[in-house]
């Protein structure tokens, strides 16, 4: 019995439909993506670096920033179950810094 759980790993992905990246991020709030899906699962944000980064799904309303996103660091990367990615905004505690993303 094959079941379609909607948001979770249990349902293949067709290559095509897999977008990956790369956003250079600091201290200023930027979006990930203008991409806006829907996507079937959501976005994996991966830093290549021990910084700092914070997330939040509010589209710049309110901007995230340091105190009100959701920390997430090369070594505890992040899962986001979303189906719009555009309104993902993240920024990080340093300037110059690398986030690689993958969305499906």
């Amino acid at each position: 019995m094959s079941e379609n759980f909607f948001g979770t790993n249990h349902v293949t992905v067709e290559a095509s439909a897999i977008t990956t990246g790369q956003l250079a991020v600091g201290t200023a709030p930027a979006s990930l993506t203008s991409e806006t899906g829907p996507l079937t699962h959501g976005v994996y944000l991966a830093p290549h670096d021990g910084a700092d980064y914070f997330a939040n799904t509010f589209d710049g309303l309110p901007e995230v920033a340091t105190t009100n996103g959701m920390l997430f660091s090369s070594a505890r990367p992040l899962f986001i179950p979303i189906l719009d990615p555009s309104v993902i905004r993240i920024v990080c505690d340093t300037n110059s810094k690398t986030l690689s993303y993958i969305m499906y």
